[in-house]
């Protein structure tokens, strides 16, 4: 997602940003720890309650629990996909948006998405 805000001018007015790349590396960090965290999480689950990964990794005829851990294993990557999306596009458009300064004092950019109801919109 790209934003190409500053120096842009609309009419008589330009827009003018202030962002901070520390503030980008912080999005992504907290990112990056919640995938870490949702992969930890998953492993458990399947650990305990589907019979370890390496069940996914069974040669033989498939049985109905092998075909239901591909689906389940198939179905949690999209969540995952999804989430991580909605996740990374709320909070970079509310940073940007938050910290783009008016134009002329009249037109504010703001943003008040959020992760989850984005993430169940992109379900859908």
């Amino acid at each position: 997602m790209d934003y190409y805000i500053d120096n842009h001018r609309y009419g008589q007015g330009n827009f003018s940003t202030t962002l901070l790349v520390s503030k980008f590396y912080a999005i992504y960090g907290l990112f990056i720890l919640a995938v870490i965290g949702i992969g930890i999480v998953t492993s458990i689950i399947m650990g305990f309650f589907l019979g370890g990964i390496d069940v996914i990794f069974e040669q033989g005829p498939a049985s109905r629990s092998n075909i239901f851990n591909h689906l389940f294993c198939y179905l949690l990557l999209f969540i995952i996909m999804f989430w991580s999306k909605a996740y990374l596009t709320t909070r970079v458009r509310n940073y940007v948006y938050a910290n783009t300064q008016s134009l002329d004092d009249e037109i504010q950019l703001g943003s008040n998405l959020e992760v989850m109801p984005f993430f169940l919109d992109l379900l859908q």
